[in-house]
């Protein structure tokens, strides 16, 4: 354990771990935090959301070995990754929270004390994060860098609404902002990127250019575990979600993201053939909202192959019959 992770009664840093059906990568994510080197107090809040696994039995563990580091929330219920999320964050104490899934772990034992620094020396900046190692755990494909090469180095909040490209491990932010969350956070179809937003509407997002934590990709995942339809629906529910709340000073951007990823959504939809879906997303996404967005020729595509094909083919089939 690292020197400087310490029992204390006021924290610098609060370790916000969530976790689910972890059993086999959550001592690897407590391991990395206590083995971080620094010079100011640190505590793990870990919200265990009622794994059928033995997560819990692991968290409470590593409370028994450390009681005044580790804290454990535990569940009678599934909570989902939202609201366990927002009661891990109400426990935490420190002036900065650092955020680990259960299934990632730091790989930098300097990771805490630079971001600390990093904050400390920009008052303007509310979240920094940094790039991570994106790994298959069955090894179905090369590991690879999470964030893109042309990362900005300072994200406002136009660049946070275009795209999440920040690992959810890689994250610490200042918590006074963040004491209480409005009630439309719970309603998100996620909690990490309502979050990135909410700082970037109070001030930014800085990058480092540093891999200093793991992100593993496996099939229990929450994000991993989705098909192509159901991870494009989440996104589109969230650009639905957030748009109500963010006002019309960026209702142009969300209504352009909101138009490229119901297009996505259709396209999905189409590719696992269920045609009924489709025609209803069409309907719910992108009838009645600015499409100026989207070509005329990727829409004309669409409602050719949603409803003038299949008119056609019912069309046919009828005059077949009548023929008889």
């Amino acid at each position: 354990m690292s020197r400087t992770c310490s029992p204390v009664s006021t924290p610098t840093v609060s370790v916000h771990i969530l976790t689910y059906n972890h059993e086999a990568y959550l001592s690897q994510a407590i391991e990395s935090v206590l083995a971080q080197d620094v010079d100011f107090p640190v505590e793990i809040v870990i919200g265990e959301d009622n794994s059928s696994d033995r997560t819990l039995a692991i968290a409470l563990e590593y409370r028994a070995r450390f009681p005044d580091i580790v804290h454990v929330l535990d569940s009678d219920r599934r909570r989902g990754e939202v609201r366990n999320f927002s009661r891990t964050l109400r426990a935490c104490r420190g002036q900065f929270v650092a955020l680990l899934d259960g299934d990632d772990y730091w790989t930098s034992s300097s990771k805490l004390r630079g971001q600390i620094a990093f904050l400390k020396a920009r008052p303007p900046y509310v979240l920094c994060f940094h790039d991570a190692l994106r790994f298959h755990a069955d090894e179905s494909a090369p590991p690879s860098n999470y964030c893109p090469a042309d990362q900005r180095d300072v994200s406002s909040i136009e660049q946070a609404l275009a795209r999440n490209d920040v690992p959810t491990s890689s994250v610490v932010f200042r918590r006074a902002p963040f004491v209480e969350l409005p009630d439309w956070f719970e309603r998100m179809p996620w909690a990490d990127w309502p979050l990135y937003v909410l700082a970037a509407r109070i001030g930014y997002l800085g990058y480092i250019p540093k891999v200093m934590s793991a992100y593993r990709v496996h099939a229990g995942g929450g994000w991993s575990k989705l098909d192509h339809a159901q991870q494009s629906r989440e996104v589109v529910e969230f650009y639905e979600a957030i748009g109500e709340h963010l006002g019309h000073r960026h209702g142009r951007l969300v209504n352009k993201m909101l138009a490229k990823h119901g297009v996505r959504l259709v396209r999905a939809l189409e590719q696992k053939g269920d045609a009924t879906a489709a025609r209803l997303a069409f309907r719910s996404h992108l009838l009645g909202r600015p499409l100026h967005h989207v070509s005329k020729r990727t829409l004309l595509g669409l409602v050719v192959r949603l409803y003038l094909k299949p008119g056609r083919r019912i069309l046919t089939s009828l005059c077949s019959v009548a023929a008889r």
